[in-house]
């Protein structure tokens, strides 16, 4: 809102005897709603408003009906989304076939996710964002999924392992502690 004093805002102080901040929280709830009544039906009423908010509106169906029969920025609108992950976006393995496909059901992957390395650690240590293009791949978003599930079931596996050999660990801790005890109580 500009610091100059329009003749809306001087209509309003006439009529209401307000010569305060012309805010929300300052006015209050009445007060504000008559502001803006009156700000709203004084701008937007008159010819000239009306002409300038039509030629605004054709103006911006003008600009993106250019947009939209431009291929190369339609190109550039698809692959925005993309360049946070590489800048070098045109090199990443098949992003032909991904944009051909408007990059429905696509989906950038790390290959240094597939080494075991999670996307919150690869986040922490700065190597997610900015990251050469041999080190992604665009996968269809059924075989990323794909891929995180068996490196998921792989990672479940090996914990199962390693709980299976503690639990191993654990029985034979115990059998040898009743042997001992075993021992002492036939020497007693």
């Amino acid at each position: 809102m500009s610091r100059k004093i329009t003749e809306v805002g001087l209509q309003f102080r006439e009529k209401f005897n307000y010569y305060g901040k012309i805010s929300r929280d300052a006015m209050g709830k009445e007060l504000w709603n008559e502001w803006c009544k009156l700000a709203m039906k004084k701008r937007w009423t008159t010819p000239e408003h009306k002409k300038e908010l039509a030629e605004r509106k054709a103006k911006r169906e003008a600009e993106r009906e250019n947009k939209l029969s431009d291929p190369l920025w339609k190109k550039k609108r698809l692959v925005a989304k993309y360049l946070k992950y590489t800048y070098e976006v045109e090199k990443v393995e098949n992003f032909s076939t991904a944009l051909s496909e408007n990059f429905e059901n696509w989906v950038v992957h790390h290959r240094k996710e597939e080494d075991g390395t999670t996307m919150s650690e690869l986040i922490a240590s700065n190597m997610y964002y900015n990251r050469p293009a041999e080190e992604l791949i665009f996968l269809r978003r059924n075989d990323h999924a794909r891929v995180h599930t068996i490196k998921d079931v792989e990672l479940a596996y090996k914990k199962a392992l390693e709980r299976i050999e503690k639990a191993k660990n654990v029985i034979k801790v115990a059998e040898k502690t009743i042997e001992y005890c075993k021992n002492i109580l036939e020497k007693c």
